[in-house]
């Protein structure tokens, strides 16, 4: 596992109910239905697993990803190839539930130009 983002409330936990909500006002990503499927294309091999309950999708390239986990409280995700993108739709997300966006070193992300180190700002 890479290095991930949380969105979460530092006085408190994110209900589920404003997660779906803040979810259905985005027209950037959908709530997940169903299972994630991987195609391998050499052997031909299809592996399928059911996403948890409250995954969230993103569009990528035409194709539907998963990028938001709802994990109890807050949300976790890494940024991807699309990192820009990615963080500025979970700023927006974030910014309907006043919560906020932290690494996993603790440092918070307010805009995307956090994702440059401050020495080459």
């Amino acid at each position: 596992m890479g290095y991930e983002l949380h969105i979460e409330r530092p006085d408190g936990f994110l209900s589920f109910d404003e997660w779906i909500a803040s979810v259905d006002q985005s027209a950037d990503v959908r709530l997940a239905t169903g299972d994630m499927i991987i195609r391998d294309p050499e052997p031909g091999e299809t592996t399928s697993w059911k996403l948890p309950e409250g995954t969230v999708e993103m569009r990528f390239d035409g194709e539907w990803m998963p990028v938001f986990y709802w994990n109890g409280g807050n949300v976790n995700f890494q940024l991807g190839s699309d990192e820009e993108r990615v963080l500025q739709v979970a700023l927006d997300l974030s910014s309907r539930m006043n919560a906020r966006i932290v690494g996993d070193g603790g440092e918070e992300y307010t805009q995307v130009a956090d994702l440059v180190p401050p020495e080459f700002r």
